[in-house]
C-alpha cells in the first residue's frame, strides 16, 4: 500500500492558496475567509456546497454565499 506524505496537521499548499484567494470575492473579508476556512476544508469543498449549506453552516448572508458560489463556479 502506498502512503501518501503526512501532512503534520497543515493543508497542502495550494488549498492554502486557494483558501486566501477567497478574500478577493466581494463580501469575503478575513472574518468570513476565516469562517469558511472552519468549516470547509477546500475550495472544492466549498464549491459541492449548496449556498443554502453555506450560509447555514458559516451563518455567512445568504448574498454572500451567493457571491461566495457565483465566483468560484
Amino acid at each position: 500500500m502506498v502512503q501518501g506524505a503526512p501532512n503534520n496537521g497543515h493543508k497542502p499548499q495550494s488549498d492554502s492558496a486557494s483558501m486566501a484567494s477567497l478574500s478577493n470575492i466581494p463580501g469575503v473579508g478575513p472574518k468570513r475567509q476565516q469562517l469558511l476556512s472552519e468549516h470547509y476544508a477546500s475550495v472544492d469543498d466549498i464549491r459541492q456546497a449548496t449556498t443554502e449549506e453555506i450560509a447555514a453552516e458559516t451563518g455567512i448572508h445568504y448574498r454572500v454565499a451567493q457571491e461566495v458560489k457565483a465566483q468560484l463556479g
